[in-house]
């Protein structure tokens, strides 16, 4: 029945209102000299509808002021418009003004009356409800008797027409030689197409309908976005290898797969010199892949000797250099390796304020290092830890030992999946 409403309601054109109230005179001179202190207002409107909201307005409206010296009376011969907002199915807000000529007894005079109120819908053609209002007669000046301001609080009845429901069926029964004709289906105007994450698919069909289909949608589920299972930045309706990260070295000829490498270590068989041992990754082709200081695994370059310090310092002592030039092999071996960071460790030992500000001098010393022997800059940052990631036991020198570590985290590209090292 609503709906049924709403549609008259939408599709009247002319309507008429009658309006009805009583308020106060806010001039001074009008209540303390002429004692026109109290209103009565009244008016008839009639009106076109010439948007959805908007609909212009012919009034003819009159205030009375009652007074023991003779009564008031401004009556406006004028026009304007009406606009309803907030429209739903218990009524409108609504908001109008008219303008025209404002008669004063024998005197015509500008005059204008601005309106706003509620109108319920009582009915699928009648609004009901209450206005505020002010008007104002403009005069030569504030004492002039024909120049007013007031208000008043009513009650607007308007009657819209030209719109309505089709008639009802009658109760008649078509004759028995005559099938009854089937009803005409009447067509309801198209609800507004919802799409919440505005990807162009409507809220209906939409299978992620919160979440934008972006530049590559997924072909299977309409509104959704391709997936990426491996994160290798290569969208699984496009990878050949979707379980597999193409990683550091992607096959150029199949899209998403990485190129094979037997023995695990990061150097691929095309490029191994000893494709069926594990190693280090190395400029040289002949010791590329082969056995070696370093291995590229787990989102990290391992290194199989520690780096070595000046007892609490950040003096890199000569014995790890060999360790570092291969470290920096590596990197030179694998220019996919866009950003490593150089990560301090130590162990629980002493203050840790202490601690952590060593752990990152001592970081900081390695990645100059690294910059300094042919290692590009922008390729390396470094961050100390102190002793907040142990990986053994600080009760034994055994393990405070292991706790003292430089380590070598690759930070783009992001490991792959299962690989997470910590930052």
């Amino acid at each position: 029945m609503a709906a049924r409403v709403t549609a008259a309601r939408d599709e009247a054109k002319l309507a008429v209102g009658v309006e009805l109230g009583g308020g106060t005179m806010l001039s001074s001179y009008q209540r303390n000299t002429l004692g026109y202190d109290k209103d009565i207002q009244a008016a008839v409107t009639g009106s076109y509808r010439l948007l959805p909201s908007l609909d212009l307005v012919l009034s003819v409206r009159t205030w009375w002021f009652p007074s023991s010296l003779g009564y008031g009376r401004a009556t406006l011969l004028g026009g304007g418009a009406r606009y309803s907002l907030l429209d739903g199915d218990v009524g409108a807000a609504l908001v109008d003004a008219s303008l025209g000529v404002g008669i004063n007894g024998s005197n015509a005079r500008f005059m204008f009356d601005i309106g706003a109120g509620y109108a319920f819908h009582v009915a699928d053609a009648l609004d009901v409800g209450p206005m505020l209002r002010y008007g104002q007669v403009a005069a030569g000046g504030s004492d002039d008797p024909y120049s007013a301001k007031f208000w008043s609080l009513g009650v607007l009845a308007l009657y819209r027409f030209g719109g309505g429901e089709a008639p009802a069926p009658t109760s008649t029964a078509p004759r028995a030689e005559e099938p009854a004709a089937p009803a005409a289906p009447v067509k309801a105007a198209p609800a507004p197409v919802a799409d919440r994450d505005h990807d162009g698919v409507d809220d209906l069909h939409d299978a992620c309908p919160d979440l934008a289909a972006g530049p590559k949608p997924n072909p299977d589920q309409a509104g959704c976005p391709d997936g990426d299972f491996d994160k290798d930045g290569v969208v699984d309706h496009e990878d050949q290898c979707p379980a597999e990260a193409a990683g550091l070295h992607p096959d150029p000829a199949k899209k998403g797969c990485p190129l094979a490498d037997r023995d695990g270590d990061s150097v691929p068989d095309v490029d191994d010199h000893c494709p069926d041992k594990a190693g280090s990754p190395n400029p040289d082709p002949k010791r590329n892949g082969c056995p070696g200081l370093t291995k590229v695994e787990g989102g990290k370059i391992q290194i199989k000797t520690p780096v070595f310090f000046a007892s609490s310092k950040d003096t890199i002592l000569p014995r790890s250099f060999p360790v570092l030039s291969a470290v920096a092999d590596a990197l030179r071996a694998t220019p996919n390796i866009k950003r490593l960071d150089v990560q301090g460790h130590t162990d629980s030992q002493g203050k840790a304020e202490g601690n952590l500000d060593l752990s990152r001098r001592r970081a900081e010393s390695v990645r100059s290092w690294l910059a300094g022997h042919g290692v590009e800059a922008e390729r390396l940052e470094s961050h100390g830890f102190g002793g907040e990631r142990p990986v053994a036991t600080n009760k034994t020198s055994t393990g405070r030992a292991a706790n003292r570590r430089v380590e070598f985290v690759i930070v783009d590209p992001a490991p792959a999946v299962g690989e997470t090292p910590p930052r």
